[in-house]
């Protein structure tokens, strides 16, 4: 196998990326999976340390300016993505996900009037 081959076959592996989202508790751990094989631990957090969490667009997140975004959806332009705004080592962090329903009414529960539907 040449180099080049060896690198884009690198290149595909992290292209082809599916995050996956456990919700116990409170407590949030996002995975990634690349090439439907390859598992890595992305970020863990408590929700309930959110200031909010509403979706992407909402206008209740216009007075939000995070210093750093973490971006853990499909980037599929129809997909419901969620935004979290949460201090993360002392930086307002925007966390973008993509909760299914199951999951969304879970974060209602824990959330109360942080958590927005619109």
């Amino acid at each position: 196998m040449d180099f080049l081959h060896l690198h884009l076959q690198q290149f595909w592996l992290y292209l082809n990326v599916e995050y996956e989202y456990s919700l116990l508790n409170h407590d949030l751990d996002i995975d990634a999976i690349y090439s439907k094989e390859k598992r890595k631990s992305k970020m863990n957090l408590d929700i309930q340390n959110a200031e909010i969490i509403a979706p992407k667009g909402s206008h209740r997140l216009d007075s939000y300016h995070p210093e750093a975004t973490c971006d853990f959806s499909s980037g599929n332009a129809n997909a419901k993505i969620f935004a979290i705004m949460i201090p993360i080592n002392q930086k307002m962090t925007c966390v973008y996900i993509e909760p299914d329903e199951n999951m969304i009414e879970h974060m209602k529960q824990w959330m109360g009037m942080k958590m927005f539907v619109d």
